[in-house]
């Protein structure tokens, strides 16, 4: 009996490997710019992951994904005299990001939640930094797990604001923007043997 225990415990802790897919959220810094008066969008999202537990309740995550804007909402004209304007570099069309995450996760007893945070980077573009945190909640099992994730990261992108109108007497400074977008995602985490 205790041999069982002890040998599902180390078949719990090795690698795995997860591929998702679901719907990302895409911040008007990085896809349409339009300004302070929105244009955020989606789209779907795919994703791959290698996880690593080296001790027990510690994870460690490394992702690959990838999204495409299909539902963007267009710009909004407001007639105030504020506006920021964003480097048209940082428009992504295939928004991509890799990221490590360290984390912890529920004991091999009991059913899988896990809770991350870390950083990475975003492509397709000029590289920005990017901090993610995300939660996950599975099945267990020896072979094929269900997996569903939530996440949210946040990078940093350049800007300028403009105050004024810009044929009159339009001022402007450069400003620091920190975009926000979430992701939903459902798929499986295939044990490595």
């Amino acid at each position: 009996m205790r041999q069982r225990c002890r040998g599902a415990k180390s078949r719990d802790r090795r690698a795995a490997i997860a591929i998702t897919g679901g719907l990302t959220s895409i911040p008007d810094e990085l896809g349409a710019q339009c300004g302070r008066n929105g244009g955020d969008g989606g789209g779907p999202e795919a994703n791959g992951a290698l996880v690593i537990r080296p001790w027990r309740l510690l994870v460690v995550q490394g992702d690959l994904r990838a999204a495409v804007r299909v539902a963007p909402s267009g710009c909004t004209l407001i007639g105030f005299n504020v506006d920021t304007t964003y480097n048209a570099e940082d428009r992504r069309d295939l928004f991509a990001t890799s990221t490590v995450q360290v984390g912890i996760e529920t004991p091999a007893n009991l059913p899988l939640l896990r809770a991350t945070a870390g950083m990475g980077v975003l492509w397709g573009g000029p590289m920005r930094p990017v901090a993610v945190v995300g939660v996950a909640a599975g099945t267990r099992g020896q072979n094929m797990r269900l997996l569903l994730t939530v996440e949210r990261m946040q990078s940093r992108v350049d800007a300028t604001e403009v105050v004024g109108f810009p044929r009159l007497d339009a001022n402007s400074r450069p400003i620091v923007v920190r975009p926000s977008w979430y992701a939903v995602r459902v798929g499986v985490e295939v044990p490595l043997r």
